[in-house]
């Protein structure tokens, strides 16, 4: 099993190691940001502008065809954030439940009771 771990064939020199790590360092491809790639070529800006356009022109196409309507968005809202359960859309009402309006709780079973 020793052989196996054996790291005597690898050189413990500094310079042995300052060749391998400037020979990963140079294979190693730069990266650069999209912002550089759209800033330092002239194919970028372009590319920008015409996805700029393109979302303008789907905005105003969308807003064209049917504009947004503040009362449907609220009622809509209302209706997926309502509670499913009976407890829920109780406690979810504008006042508070009464105590004899809430289901029964049953307690919990101990260890001791079983």
């Amino acid at each position: 099993m020793a052989d196996l771990f054996d790291t005597s064939s690898i050189p413990d020199e500094p310079s042995y190691w300052d060749a391998l790590a400037s020979r990963i360092a140079n294979a190693a491809p730069r990266r650069s940001s999209v912002v550089a790639w759209v800033g330092s070529r002239q194919r970028g800006w372009v590319f920008a502008a015409y996805l700029a356009a393109a979302a303008a022109v789907a905005i105003a196409a969308a807003m064209a065809i049917e504009p947004p309507r503040r009362a449907s968005t609220a009622a809509m809202l209302a209706a997926v954030l309502t509670p499913n359960d009976a407890l829920g859309r109780m406690l979810a009402g504008t006042t508070p439940p009464s105590l004899t309006a809430l289901p029964p709780v049953q307690a919990p079973r101990t260890r001791s009771a079983q």
